[in-house]
C-alpha cells in the first residue's frame, strides 16, 4: 500500500515537472522567434514606436512642470555599421 501512494506521488511529481519542462520549452521558443522577427524586421527599417510617445514624454518631463519633454517621432532603428574603438 505505502508503495502504490509513493509511485502515484513520483508519477504525479513526473508529469508536472515535464509539463513545466515543456512550459519552459515553449516560451523560450517562442521568445527565440520573437527576437528573430524583431531582428528581421529591423534590418529591413527602421520600426516606428509613435504609439509609446506619451509615455516617453510623461517620464522625460518633469513632475513639477520646470520643464516639459515633447518628440515628434519615436524610431527604434538598428545600427548596422561597424563602430570599433582605437
Amino acid at each position: 500500500m505505502v508503495r502504490k501512494k509513493s509511485r502515484v506521488r513520483q508519477s504525479i511529481i513526473g508529469r508536472i515537472t515535464r509539463m513545466a519542462a515543456h512550459l519552459i520549452g515553449m516560451l523560450v521558443l517562442g521568445l527565440v522567434i520573437a527576437g528573430g522577427v524583431l531582428a528581421w524586421r529591423l534590418a529591413s527599417g527602421p520600426i516606428s514606436l509613435a504609439f509609446l510617445t506619451p509615455y516617453f514624454e510623461t517620464a522625460l518631463s518633469s513632475e513639477s512642470g520646470a520643464f516639459k519633454t515633447v518628440f515628434k517621432d519615436i524610431i527604434l532603428t538598428w545600427e548596422t555599421t561597424k563602430r570599433a574603438i582605437y
